[in-house]
């Protein structure tokens, strides 16, 4: 019996080398199974990371070509493209990326497509000469909506600081696109910011008779807005009182006159506000017949007038001419 003993515990011990043996052989293979594991996620986070890198911050030809095979599409790319070409003072380079832009991105993605387009006009004015930058405006044109192509093309002139080939497109859209009121409001925008007020005040008129009348009242609630802004407050004042003589009820327009008033008359546009310039104004508005509904929104404004500019006893005058009014309506 100790012989079967001895020979069972000789068992048991051999058992057990092979348990601890085959547990050693596991071991290994999960040991090798992890860092399988361990590098693959390595190679994905370094993956991921250059993917980021690339995306955000591209820094060869090769970057730009491996970001278009996965966003061709995206015209931020390519421009982007354009630009890492002109650091290097490649201007060839940079037009073979604009050319293959605007015939690579695709026609149901029309923003981008246009974008690129406008890029690549921003190149040739910019870089290029006046024939070469001529006549892709004209493919532009014939590729894009052409309103649209001509209004870019004045704003490029006028980031390039060239007045005059901004006004010369300007009167051809203008021209072109007579009824769009658009096209006449950037143009007026464009004459009043150069502070060419002569010639604003005259493409008013033209504007006026190309446009319905339907189109007036904001056209020249605008013409009026820029005048005070960089010509004459008292001429923007009379454009905008001619304008309210024929739409008394409008007080969109109402509201618009008394911005432009309070700020021409209040600092920073001057040292000392002139409250009584203002208040005559509001006072005016406060006496039209109007509709209840309209005649709280001008109390309103001056009573907000008042709380900035006035004092206690300004804000109770206006309380007061408020509640008359509320009264002589229930009588």
């Amino acid at each position: 019996s100790v012989e079967s003993s001895d020979e069972d515990e000789g068992q048991d011990d051999e058992d057990d080398e092979d348990d601890k043996a085959g547990k050693s052989k596991l071991s290994k293979r999960q040991k090798k199974a992890a860092k399988a594991t361990a590098a693959d996620d390595v190679r994905k986070r370094e993956a991921e990371v250059a993917e980021g890198r690339l995306a955000n911050d591209p820094r060869s030809v090769e970057d730009f070509e491996r970001l278009l095979l996965t966003e061709g599409d995206t015209s931020i790319v390519w421009i982007r493209y354009m630009a890492f070409h002109l650091k290097m003072s490649d201007l060839e380079k940079a037009r073979q990326v604009a050319e293959r832009a605007v015939k690579h991105v695709g026609f149901s993605e029309a923003q981008e497509r246009f974008n690129a387009w406008v890029a690549y006009m921003n190149l040739e004015c910019t870089f290029g000469a006046e024939e070469t930058a001529d006549a892709l405006f004209k493919r532009a044109a014939a590729h894009n909506d052409a309103r649209q192509v001509h209004m870019q093309l004045a704003r490029i002139h006028e980031r390039n600081k060239k007045p005059e080939l901004a006004t010369k497109v300007y009167d051809t859209v203008c021209k072109k696109f007579a009824q769009s009121k658009s096209v006449w409001l950037a143009f007026l925008t464009f004459l009043y910011q150069q502070g060419d007020l002569e010639g604003a005040r005259k493409t008013l008129p033209k504007c006026l008779a190309a446009l319905p009348r339907i189109k007036h009242p904001e056209v020249v609630s605008r013409a009026a807005l820029l005048e005070y802004n960089h010509g004459a407050a008292e001429r923007g004042r009379s454009i905008f009182e001619g304008l309210l003589d024929s739409y008394p009820k409008r007080t969109d327009l109402w509201s618009v006159y008394m911005d432009a008033h309070i700020k021409a008359h209040t600092p920073p546009k001057v040292t000392e506000p002139d409250l009584k310039e203002v208040r005559s104004l509001m006072e005016r508005c406060c006496t039209l017949s109007l509709k209840a509904v309209k005649m709280r929104f001008f109390f309103k404004r001056w009573l907000d007038f008042e709380k900035h500019w006035g004092d206690e006893e300004s804000q109770e005058q206006v309380r007061a001419k408020a509640r008359a009014f509320v009264e002589s309506q229930a009588s």
